[in-house]
């Protein structure tokens, strides 16, 4: 055998040992089935307030890290509105939230639990503005007097 054939064959050997070796780390398993509820203070253009839940699968809450919050209008060129927390006291959040204008939205809560998890739902959200149409508001068009008497919820579509 030739050197050169003898050097090939080393390296494929070695190289073959190498990958043999390696040892493929797979995620850690989870039992947690986490999920998320999402209601608001109100569903009209302008100040909100939005109630969000972790829990497991029996409605135990789940200790969270951090949660963020991102709402995107159904069609293209809209800024989304992005909100976080870290102060969620059991799972339980009261997050601040701006409905920027009126029409479909699409919310999506990710919440980094403290196991190093991260879970996610997304929720569809129409807003209206106070006159019941769907448009845009001005600051000097906003009341933040109006309250609604129901609690809106939203339907998750996750």
């Amino acid at each position: 055998m030739t050197y050169r054939k003898f050097t090939l064959l080393a390296s494929l050997a070695l190289l073959l040992l190498i990958s043999a070796c390696r040892q493929e780390q797979a995620p850690p398993a989870s039992d947690v089935d986490a999920q998320i509820s999402l209601a608001m203070s109100s569903n009209t253009v302008g100040e909100s307030v939005l109630m969000i839940a972790v829990t497991d699968s029996r409605l135990n809450s789940l200790s969270v890290n951090k949660l963020t919050v991102r709402g995107d209008m159904n069609h293209a060129g809209m800024v989304p509105v992005i909100a976080e927390s870290e102060d969620g006291a059991g799972g339980q959040f009261e997050i601040p939230f701006e409905w920027t204008m009126g029409g479909d939205w699409t919310v999506e809560v990710t919440a980094e639990l403290t196991d190093g998890q991260t879970v996610s739902d997304t929720f569809d959200v129409t807003v209206i503005s106070d006159d019941g149409d769907m448009h845009m508001e001005t600051d000097a068009d906003m009341d933040m007097g109006d309250t609604m008497d129901a609690t809106p919820t939203a339907e998750s579509s996750g």
